[in-house]
């Protein structure tokens, strides 16, 4: 409620669906470094390479991402292989009804 009142609700439910892919994209990065062996290790060296001298605090912004092509290559291959989906959300304009299940007007489904 703290949220959708401060950024409103239009707002709010473009921040969800901007959140929800990327939270999948990077739980599918993670598990895929895992089951393919050495990988982490990899990544972890490009990042440190990438990162040396930078502060905690500080941006991670497109020079820095330039530096490390094997996360970038990590990225695009998780995408192409577990690309995070999720249903269309649609929303009803009319009262409906589908198999024997009355649904009215404004209810939220997934096609």
């Amino acid at each position: 409620a703290l949220l959708a009142a401060a950024l409103g609700e239009g707002r709010l439910a473009d921040a969800l669906d901007a959140v929800e892919p990327t939270a999948a994209l990077v739980t599918s990065m993670l598990a895929m470094a895992e089951r393919q062996g050495g990988w982490s290790a990899r990544l972890a060296a490009e990042q440190k390479a990438a990162l040396t001298g930078a502060g905690p605090e500080a941006p991670i912004d497109a020079a820095v991402l330039d530096e490390m092509p094997l996360l970038h290559a990590f990225a695009l291959e998780t995408l192409r292989t577990q690309p995070p989906t999720r249903p269309q959300r649609l929303r009803l304009e009319r009262d409906t009804a589908a198999g024997g299940v009355s649904l009215p007007a404004g209810t939220v489904v997934a096609a």
